[in-house]
């Protein structure tokens, strides 16, 4: 009984040191956790957001591009005049398109087109706005340059709208090809902003939409100003190296200079477009959501890990047992070959698929000669030690398909699976017989024996594996009989008896 309570104790102590240690780990690692919780919470969300709203402007840029191109169209059906003299019915009609194509897409604040000396000739807006942008970098561009077929304006504010605007300007040219005027769409500034209002991303976070050229804002959260939207340049920013070598995208560890709050940023190009969006969740925010929750996990993950590991010793103990006691029920404890028992259940399933598939095996019965005089001069170590290196040479002649036995003392034997005639049987004991003529170098000692091999073949000698066996028995008798290492095949010795 002592025996009993001590060892009880002993597991006790164990189960509690670990606990206490696992705790303590855990306890330890809490603060740390949590911190690192905050920040890859803080940089998979803001890449989310990147990338989310990088592709809601892109599918505005791509829809105010189409509508540039169904203007193009139109106006090549309804005959642009680029000099301002269509009459006043068509050009009605005109302006009547531009009004209805704007108001459709609430995304355009106006949709505009000049003549080649930049005069606005049609407008969505009414009525028609005295406007000449002949003296706008972006009209200057487009118009000087035939390769660019699409232009964009640095954020402004709009002379037609007075609202924060990029204006997309697209060549229109004449039949013969000749530059005529551009068609222009205004993209309003003021929705993009709307749509980062809408967003959770913490008390500190920020959100910026700019340009990759100059690195200018056009939108933003939190908005400086209700009054006048910010459109300036930031010549220090450290995210503006990235834009102007045209980075897709990434992800930066920034501390801002004005509020000096640390935050995890990550940008986004808007498309093939010349503009990128940069979300800053702040890790503050994310490391307060994730407190709670990582306290939850460390006490879960204590009863669970304490529960595991109990549950797992005892099943890994049960099935050690269980496999270490099937093996040994079933194969040789010198050799680890298959015994007895394993290779009767192996040739009776090889004979059984043999029948099936109409094929042939053989049944060969080895025994050593010479091995007594090496365990009764040598010892029985050097026995055993022979028998297990004898093992090892006859699992490298057979085949993965093949099996072979120790069947007791110094007696082998082996099932050849498919064999085509008496020729494969013969090959595989030739091997047998030329491998064991080796010598064996046992613990300084150079050992020499041979092998008698008795053969059987299914179904030729006999249809079942009792009989084959005590005919390949037979048949090695025979061979030791008649000089030893050497083999016989049944059927013919029992022709020749």
């Amino acid at each position: 009984m002592m025996k009993i309570r001590l060892a009880g104790a002993s597991n006790a102590t164990k189960l509690g040191i670990f606990s206490f240690l696992l705790f303590s780990v855990l306890l330890t690692g809490y603060l740390y956790e949590t911190y690192q919780e905050g920040i890859a919470g803080a940089e998979k969300e803001s890449q989310n957001y990147a990338w989310t709203l990088s592709e809601q402007a892109r599918s505005v840029f791509e829809a105010a591009d189409d509508e540039l191109l169904n203007l193009e169209e139109f106006l090549k059906q309804s005959d642009f005049q680029p000099q301002g003299k269509a009459d006043s019915v068509r050009a009605s009609k005109i302006h009547q398109v531009f009004d209805n194509y704007a108001t459709e897409r609430k995304f355009l604040d106006a949709l505009n087109a000049f003549d080649a000396n930049g005069n606005l000739l049609y407008s969505s807006i009414a009525p028609l706005p005295a406007i000449h942008v002949a003296d706008r970098p972006y009209f200057r561009q487009i118009k000087a340059h035939p390769e660019l077929e699409r232009v964009f304006s640095d954020p402004l504010i709009s002379r037609t709208t007075g609202k924060p605007t990029i204006i997309m300007s697209r060549r229109f040219l004449d039949s013969d090809g000749r530059f005529i005027g551009t068609i222009q769409a205004y993209v309003g500034l003021d929705q993009f902003v709307r749509v980062y209002r809408s967003l959770n991303i913490g008390r500190h976070g920020v959100i910026s939409m700019r340009t990759a050229n100059g690195f200018l804002r056009m939108a933003e959260y939190p908005v400086v100003s209700e009054q006048q939207q910010p459109i300036t340049a930031s010549m220090d920013h450290p995210l503006r190296p990235y834009f102007e070598r045209k980075q897709i995208q990434g992800t930066l560890d920034l501390v801002s200079p004005s509020d000096r709050i640390r935050r995890t940023v990550s940008f986004h190009q808007i498309g093939d477009y010349p503009f990128y969006v940069d979300v800053g969740c702040a890790v503050r925010d994310y490391e307060a959501r994730w407190r709670l929750r990582a306290a939850v996990f460390t006490l879960a993950l204590m009863i669970y890990g304490a529960i595991v590991f109990l549950f797992v010793r005892d099943v890994t103990e049960s099935k050690m047992i269980e496999q270490e006691s099937r093996h040994k029920a079933h194969h040789d404890h010198l050799t680890g070959l298959p015994n007895r028992a394993l290779f009767l259940d192996h040739s009776e399933h090889a004979i059984l698929r043999a029948k099936r598939n109409q094929q042939k095996l053989a049944i060969l019965f080895l025994d050593l000669d010479g091995f007594k005089q090496v365990n009764d001069t040598l010892g029985h170590d050097v026995g055993d030690l022979l028998l297990t290196e004898v093992a090892k040479r006859l699992k490298v002649i057979i085949r993965s398909s093949d099996t072979v036995a120790r069947m007791g003392g110094d007696e082998f034997t082996f099932v050849l699976n498919d064999i085509s005639d008496d020729e494969n049987a013969s090959s595989v004991a030739q091997k047998i017989i030329a491998e064991l003529e080796q010598p064996f170098e046992l613990q300084g000692h150079r050992c020499r024996i041979s092998g008698s091999i008795g053969i059987a073949i299914y179904p030729t000698d006999s249809l079942d594996y009792e009989t084959l066996l005590k005919q390949a028995d037979e048949a090695m008798y025979l061979a030791k009989k008649n000089g030893k290492n050497s083999y016989r095949f049944h059927h013919i010795t029992a022709i020749s008896a």
